[in-house]
């Protein structure tokens, strides 16, 4: 991703604007700085405003004891304001321990993620400090909106008013095209104009980031979002266009399942995903992380679901509990790693129901050059006749790739690729 100077110091006055710009500000540190929430919102918007950058360790938010001792470490040293990802302001809600009083934070920003609305209310509740949902992206340099400062309280579920000089049209879009503007609080695909928009990707053209044909001929990019705008011009964050899972034609929002799942007292983190299924493409599957010390079973959690989510075709097939969400560095829940388990739980289920469980199979689901691919790897001394195409006739109504491959005691393997 290309960036230019001119961008990001744009996007650092902007931050700064919109994030709190008095020369007096401490700003908690915590983000990589190889993401623009920590070079661009962080360590540029400081120098910018003239302030002071307090770095929580070299490891940030991911040292578990900057996220243990955080509040502690705020009244010594006095920050004023801080990003952090949904989940980690879900880990400081988590501590039982911990106390707030006496800090001097003005400003919880929050993004990189979606936040459920029961996370923000929670964190105001208990700390006395909102949370401020903001939207950004390597693509344009840093921020792109942010909930006010000053009196008024955020829009819960918002991800606030547009930078300066930058605009957001929630669109239809078909083919990389523009195919017609959603009117106020109707669901689009975002796109983004301003002057922080990337010269594009290295090696590439526009083709593969910006979206043809928008009314006024300028530069637009996909964000790749799905959102709405208001009549306010606040803007509203629906997931990502590739998280959305499509259940016979039915688009489904994780959201809508994610909120559900983290109401309940002992949810620390939720994540939703498409879990591939023969006949309907994809099922809702969903993945939980409670807190330290609390306790559900799966089935609690489902009926919770079946009570909660609004659409019954959202409901997901399984609740599965595991002892940590998958995230990236900057604290971001990585949906990849979700959605290759949930393909490898549902081959491990094929391989079963079509040999029996019998056989020595290993099962795993792998990111590849073109797509996701399911391996089934197979003990050739154990195999009966057509077993694997058995397998290639059970596995072909599934919409991922698929290898088997056979290995004996003598021979190092044979690959099929089955589509």
């Amino acid at each position: 991703m290309r960036h230019t100077q001119r961008g990001q110091l744009l996007n650092a006055w902007n931050s700064g604007a919109q994030l709190g710009p008095a020369s007096d500000e401490v700003v908690g540190h915590g983000m990589p700085n190889f993401h623009v929430g920590g070079a661009i919102l962080g360590c540029l918007r400081s120098l910018v405003m003239g302030q002071t950058l307090l770095t929580l360790t070299p490891g940030g938010f991911r040292d578990a004891g900057v996220v243990g001792r955080f509040w502690d470490i705020a009244r010594q040293y006095g920050m004023t304001s801080v990003l952090a990802a949904p989940t980690t302001c879900a880990m400081l809600l988590a501590q039982r321990d911990a106390r707030s009083d006496g800090h001097a934070i003005r400003a919880v920003s929050t993004g990189g993620g979606a936040m459920p609305r029961d996370l923000g209310r929670a964190f105001h509740e208990r700390f006395g400090t909102p949370l401020r949902e903001l939207w950004g992206m390597t693509e344009f340099q840093g921020i792109l909106s942010a909930n006010p400062l000053g009196a008024t309280a955020p829009r819960i579920g918002s991800v606030g008013l547009m930078s300066p000089f930058h605009r957001v049209i929630p669109a239809r879009i078909g083919d990389g095209a523009f195919a017609g503007a959603c009117g106020p609080g109707e669901k689009g695909v975002l796109a983004v104009g301003g002057p922080c928009v990337t010269p594009g990707y290295l090696g590439l053209d526009d083709a593969a980031l910006c979206v043809r044909g928008m009314p006024d001929g300028g530069r637009w990019v996909n964000s790749g979002d799905l959102g709405a705008e208001d009549a306010d011009g606040y803007v509203w964050l629906y997931g990502r266009q590739k998280d959305i899972i499509v259940r016979g034609g039915h688009n489904i929002e994780p959201a809508l399942v994610e909120d559900a799942l983290t109401r309940h007292p002992a949810v620390q983190v939720a994540a939703a995903v498409g879990q591939p299924d023969a006949l309907k493409g994809e099922l809702p599957l969903a993945y939980v992380q409670l807190r330290a010390g609390a306790r559900a079973t799966p089935e609690e959690l489902l009926d919770l679901c079946r009570r909660e989510v609004a659409e019954r075709a959202a409901v997901p097939v399984e609740v599965v509990i595991v002892e940590t969400v998958p995230v990236t560095a900057v604290g971001k829940i990585y949906k990849p790693a979700l959605r290759l388990d949930a393909m490898a739980r549902v081959a491990a289920r094929v391989v079963a129901d079509t040999l029996g469980t019998a056989h020595a199979v290993r099962v795993e689901a792998v990111e590849t050059t073109t797509r996701p691919t399911v391996r089934v790897t197979l003990p050739s001394d154990n195999l009966s006749d057509g077993d694997a195409a058995r397998l290639r006739d059970a596995f072909a109504p599934f919409l991922f790739e698929t290898e088997i491959v056979t290995v004996g005691e003598a021979t190092a393997g044979e690959a099929t690729a089955v589509r």
